[in-house]
């Protein structure tokens, strides 16, 4: 039995990961989206090692494990909760390297390099399993019910989703926010700094706490608050931190990597287009497109106006005039940049056609009508189908300025 938190968290951990990766299999192209997606396991793992705390506290008081312990030499009992928070920990932190390099195998066979920029957001998710262990053994000495095991959980994973819904706080923030820009983003040192020292704070507040709580007669009652008064003051420090640090604030938790972190290629006079380095493997998918897009945008935009085609500005060292944002879905990439490129051109300051112009299917003309025209004749731009000029022209004059 001692093993079975262990093997619980550790699978959990595995079993997110690989759930996650067959229900989303293009994510496997992208190891910052895959690895996000290990990070992002502690979603259930969390809640999870709060009700196994609380598990195991509960077996330890109902077996009268604790009370042998009480008889051992300095803080049985407190040694006791640690050992067998400790070794849950490990279970779950199996798992999740386990996941990790997995990730890395799966990602590097695709053609996306491995990258460390997940590591943090990792190390962080580890540190508050083990807070939330025990914490989880505070909470089960205190209600010495197996129904706590049920509760906690509930309780916990609760608050993930109810915080960001109805504050400004988001527990979970330092996962899955990089989206697709993959590695070209990652948690600022700013923002790993304060997560790293919230979880050790959570840390050491509820081992002061179980210090505390598990004291027996012989040891002294000004010790006993002492070790309670610190406790709630690093949990309080943990919360201070939290609320007034990038994640709490929610200013500079993430950054944008520099142009080290993209590829760039130029795709025609006065035009770059950057891709992160961690979507390699679609390297060949996004210039072409970019390629062949550009001749139709510049119709728009002039000859002389510099371009970058990309997800931030941060991707290129060099100057441009204009940036044509870019976002990257792996399961349809050539329909987000046609939708990406509908928006750049409607956005231009380009009158449309006269009015009584129709659209194909007999529509009359309108924004709605004249975007999904648009979005079509793009995407048989991207593809690389025979588009006319003066049709493509037609087209994005009639959405341009919607």
């Amino acid at each position: 039995m001692k093993r079975a938190p262990a093997l619980l968290l550790g699978g959990v951990w595995l079993g997110t990961w690989v759930v996650g990766l067959i229900d989303v299999p293009s994510s496997a192209r992208s190891f910052a989206q895959l690895s996000e997606s290990v990070n992002s396991s502690v979603i259930l793992v969390w809640p999870l090692a709060a009700g196994v705390g609380v598990a195991q506290a509960v077996a330890a008081h109902k077996g009268g494990v604790l009370e042998r312990a009480a008889a051992w030499p300095g803080r049985g009992q407190a040694r006791y909760a640690w050992t067998e928070a400790w070794h849950a920990w490990l279970g779950a932190a199996a798992g999740a390297v386990c996941s990790w390099i997995a990730t890395a195998v799966v990602a590097s066979v695709l053609g996306s390099p491995v990258s460390t920029a997940s590591l943090p957001g990792l190390a962080v998710g580890l540190a508050g399993t083990l807070a939330l262990l025990l914490w989880g053994w505070v909470g089960g000495l205190l209600a010495r019910s197996y129904a706590a095991a049920v509760i906690a959980p509930l309780l916990v994973y609760g608050a993930l989703w109810l915080f960001p819904a109805y504050t400004i706080f988001d527990l979970v923030s330092f996962t899955g926010a990089t989206g697709l820009i993959g590695t070209a983003v990652g948690l600022s040192f700013a923002g790993t700094v304060t997560l790293a020292a919230v979880q050790i704070l959570a840390v050491a507040a509820a081992v002061l706490v179980l210090w505390a709580m598990t004291a027996t007669a012989a040891q002294s009652r000004p010790g006993r608050w002492l070790d309670m008064a610190g406790g709630f003051s690093c949990a309080a420090g943990a919360v201070f931190l939290y609320v007034i640090g990038p994640a709490g604030a929610g200013d500079g938790l993430w950054q944008v990597r520099g142009p080290d972190a993209w590829t760039c290629r130029e795709i025609g006079a006065g035009s770059t287009a950057c891709l992160p380095r961690d979507l390699r493997a679609i390297d060949d998918e996004f210039f072409g497109a970019m390629e062949r897009a550009d001749p139709y945008l510049r119709m728009f935009v002039g000859g002389d106006v510099t371009l970058l085609y990309a997800e931030d500005e941060a991707a290129s060292s060099e100057d441009h005039d204009e940036l044509v944002y870019l976002g990257t879905d792996l399961v349809d990439p050539t329909g987000l940049w046609a939708d990406y490129l509908v928006t750049y051109v409607g956005s231009l300051p380009v009158g449309s056609l006269p009015a009584g112009s129709e659209l194909p299917g007999n529509a009359t003309e309108d924004c709605i009508a004249a975007t999904d025209w648009a979005r079509d004749t793009w995407r048989k731009v991207l593809d690389g189908r025979d588009v006319a000029e003066d049709e493509v022209r037609r087209v994005l004059e009639m959405v341009a300025g919607c």
